[in-house]
């Protein structure tokens, strides 16, 4: 988890690419007050709603009005989480475009802040909108289970 790349510009694409089931999401941010190392020897979970309380606790004008304050992609299924973490959450959703993913895939997310949009690629090919109503600053991270990943800036896909 990169607790110090906070993503605000107005539009950002990530490239992940697959060795093997990964799960992709991102969070609120900045959260300044919040230790990570507080958190480094237990299972870790933007989900777990024992930690919601700790989160919400360091919000920040930062975040803008949105909603969303955690949202993932399983690439197994191609469905997508989101949470507010004050008890309004949607597990494994289904969405216009998805698709599931396969190892040597390569994945594109791009977070359009002036649209409010998570928009998803596979193989330099545009799926669809996985998430709208974003605002505000967010953070990439990828939870893994015996998987490689590897994530790059990068532009969109012209196609």
């Amino acid at each position: 988890m990169s607790w110090s790349r906070v993503f605000t510009t107005q539009n950002f694409t990530l490239q992940y690419s697959l060795s093997r089931w990964t799960l992709v999401l991102f969070g609120r941010w900045p959260m300044p007050n919040l230790d990570p190392e507080r958190y480094a020897n237990e299972p870790f979970s933007f989900f777990m709603s024992y930690l919601r309380e700790d989160f919400l606790a360091v919000r920040t004008d930062d975040w803008g009005s949105g909603n969303v304050h955690t949202c993932d992609c399983n690439f197994y299924s191609g469905t997508t989480s989101w949470t507010n973490w004050a008890g309004e959450e949607r597990c494994e959703i289904n969405w216009e475009g998805m698709e599931g993913y396969e190892a040597g895939d390569t994945i594109g997310m791009q977070l359009n802040l002036d649209e409010g949009t998570l928009t998803v690629y596979k193989n330099n090919r545009r799926l669809g909108v996985m998430k709208g109503g974003l605002s505000g600053s967010y953070c990439w991270c990828a939870t893994m289970a015996k998987a490689t990943i590897t994530i790059e800036r990068c532009d969109p896909p012209t196609a």
